[in-house]
C-alpha cells in the first residue's frame, strides 16, 4: 500500500485516488481473466485414444514425412504388378496421379536453394 500512496503522490494524485484506480483496474483484470478461461474451457474438445493417435499420425506424416503417401502408392503399384492384380493396379496408378509429384523440400519452397560457392 505504501508504494502505491507513493505512487499517487508522484503522479499528483491523492494515495485514495491511486489506490482506488488500482483495485478498480485489478478487478477489470481479474474478471476479463475470468471470460477468457470460461470461454477457453467451452472450446475444449477431448478425443478418444484412437482419434488422437491418427490425428497425430497425419501430422507427423504431413510435417516429416511429405512423400509418404506417394512411397506407400508407390509400392501398392509394384505389390499390383508382382500379384498381377489388374484392379490393384488400377487404382494404384489412379492413387499415383491423384498424388501428383513429389513434395518439394522445404528449403526449395521458402526460397532458399542450395547455397552458391562464390569465388
Amino acid at each position: 500500500s505504501s508504494m502505491l500512496e507513493a505512487a499517487g503522490r508522484v503522479a499528483g494524485t491523492p494515495p485514495s485516488t491511486a489506490v482506488a484506480f488500482y483495485n478498480a483496474r485489478l478487478a477489470l483484470l481479474q474478471q476479463q481473466d475470468a471470460e477468457l478461461l470460461r470461454v477457453a474451457a467451452k472450446r475444449k474438445t477431448v478425443l478418444a485414444e484412437e482419434d488422437f493417435v491418427d490425428a497425430m499420425d497425419a501430422i507427423i506424416t504431413r510435417d516429416f514425412f511429405p512423400d509418404l503417401p506417394r512411397l506407400r502408392a508407390k509400392l501398392d503399384y509394384v505389390d499390383a504388378l508382382e500379384r498381377q492384380d489388374a484392379r490393384r493396379l488400377v487404382a494404384a496408378e489412379e492413387r499415383l496421379l491423384e498424388l501428383g509429384t513429389p513434395a518439394t523440400p522445404a528449403s526449395a519452397a521458402c526460397g532458399r536453394g542450395p547455397a552458391l560457392s562464390g569465388g
